[in-house]
């Protein structure tokens, strides 16, 4: 029996036959390789998409950061101007008149 399956092996039908699978097998093999580096290559590229959209968004909250730290101390300032101008009135029981509340409104 073994002698047969080495007869069959060696023969050319049987060598024939050994390269055919072994052929498939190996091309079986490389399809599944080029499949996983297409899969691969896309998750780059996605991933490269991500990366410019994330750091567009930090630009763009470096900016706003920027505009509302300019406005905060913008304000500060109006409101440590409009305390001193508070505290230099003769009068303390009230302090506060109608120009007084249009200016406060007006700091908004």
């Amino acid at each position: 029996m073994i002698s047969a399956v080495v007869s069959a092996a060696t023969s050319r039908a049987g060598l024939a036959a050994i390269g055919l699978v072994a052929g498939f097998l190996y091309g079986h093999h490389v399809a599944g390789r080029g499949a996983t580096v297409r899969d691969l290559r896309s998750e780059v590229a996605t991933l490269r998409i991500d990366l410019a959209i994330a750091k567009g968004a930090a630009e763009i909250v470096a900016v706003e950061t920027a505009d509302l730290d300019r406005l905060q101390a913008e304000l500060r300032g109006k409101n440590d101007a409009y305390a001193a101008d508070l505290a230099k009135r003769p009068d303390d029981r009230c302090r506060l008149t109608g120009a007084d509340v249009r200016r406060v409104h007006g700091n908004r």
